[in-house]
């Protein structure tokens, strides 16, 4: 596990896979390779968290949109938990992300927006400001 929105998963092949969920972003994190001077974003420490205990040693399901890979080789996909929840979505209730659309994986962009404004009107965590 990464953070909120980056964590590694095993495929049934075996193989280890850096995914970065599609159309969600979440507040930053310091890691090892972080600059010295690296603070953490508002709320990142909690969307790590969130996402950890959420998806740590869990099943989860991959859904591939239009491009699957981004510039850093991650696996882009739409995440789905063994009850069938999306994590994007999840996320988005809580609060602890927030849209990032980049053409053209947006299949769902408009039912995120949706959630999203949600979490914006109970104005939760990232929203509370």
């Amino acid at each position: 596990m990464i953070d909120g929105d980056t964590f590694d998963v095993k495929l049934d092949n075996g193989e280890t896979e850096r995914v970065r969920p599609i159309l969600v972003d979440t507040p930053e994190i310091c890691h090892k390779s972080s600059p010295p001077d690296c603070e953490v974003d508002p709320y990142g420490n909690e969307a790590t968290e969130f996402t950890r205990d959420l998806l740590d040693g869990k099943t989860v399901y991959l859904e591939l949109d239009t491009s699957p890979r981004d510039p850093y080789d991650r696996l882009l996909a739409y995440v789905y938990l063994e009850d069938g929840r999306m994590y994007q979505e999840v996320i988005l209730k809580e609060g602890l992300a927030k849209i990032m659309a980049i053409k053209p994986n947006v299949k769902y962009q408009s039912q995120f927006e949706s959630i999203e404004q949600e979490a914006k009107d109970q104005s939760l965590n990232l929203w509370s400001n």
